[in-house]
């Protein structure tokens, strides 16, 4: 299938085709729409259509093969998105306020991939953080939805930040095998609760976010070396009294 086909199946379901019409309302070419960039062959490498106001649904699967950065955030796009059969190739996907709903599927992301945002929107389900490629660096799936247990003892090994904050999200964590390369660790905002080992949290983190939990535990050795928000969380230690 052409990359014109594949790319108006892609658009099927945008309500407002505006940005990729000509005068006379007819699908312009590819090459003339809107923050889509072609390589040498022809084939659509990027495509950023960051707040243009568009609304419907978007067909990923119909994103053509060579696609390695895929950004539509800040838009009205609604219902749900399969995150099963995304092009090889894409190591950017760039989600996040929008409306989506429903569940996604992290198991099966693209084994290049590298960012994926999805937060502030109607998402919903459990998240398996178990099997998520090797090569991702940044997950932003807070502001959502999602219920039940995490499990953050199994991320990517090349990790910076990780958001699921804000979600619905219950149960222990465990914090002692998280990547060394964590920078950013966004759990606050969910009613995770017990007792929590801050002690062996990577040197490379800078930014913990555990506010507005139920978690317990003594932070009084990791406060002096990063910025710890816990407000809200009343049953964690700064010092050797609890913190009121």
């Amino acid at each position: 299938m052409s990359q014109q086909a594949l790319m108006e199946l892609l658009i099927a379901g945008i309500e407002e085709k505006e940005e990729f019409c000509g005068s006379d309302d007819d699908i312009l070419d590819i090459s003339e729409w809107k923050g889509v960039t072609l390589n040498e062959n022809g084939e659509v490498t990027k495509v950023n259509w960051s707040c243009l106001d568009i609304s419907g649904g978007l067909e990923l699967h119909w994103l053509p093969p060579a696609v390695e950065h895929f950004v539509a955030n800040g838009n009205k796009l609604e219902g749900s998105i399969d995150l099963t059969e995304l092009p090889p190739s894409l190591t950017v996907l760039a989600l996040h306020e929008c409306q989506f709903e429903g569940e996604i599927s992290l198991v099966s992301l693209p084994s290049k991939m590298r960012l994926l945002e999805v937060y502030m929107n109607k998402l919903e389900g459990s998240l398996n953080l178990d099997l998520l490629p090797a090569s991702l660096e940044h997950l932003d799936v807070g502001r959502n939805l999602f219920e039940g247990t995490v499990c953050l003892t199994k991320l990517p090994p090349k990790m910076i930040l990780i958001g699921v904050d804000l979600n619905a999200l219950s149960g222990t964590v465990d914090l002692t095998q998280l990547p060394v390369t964590l920078r950013t660790l966004r759990i606050g905002g969910n009613p995770f609760e017990g007792e929590t080992d801050f002690s062996k949290l990577p040197k490379s983190l800078e930014q913990l976010y555990i506010n507005n939990t139920n978690l317990s535990g003594d932070i009084s050795g990791i406060r002096k070396r990063m910025y710890v928000w816990w407000i809200g969380s009343w049953e964690l230690r700064s010092s050797s009294e609890r913190i009121l």
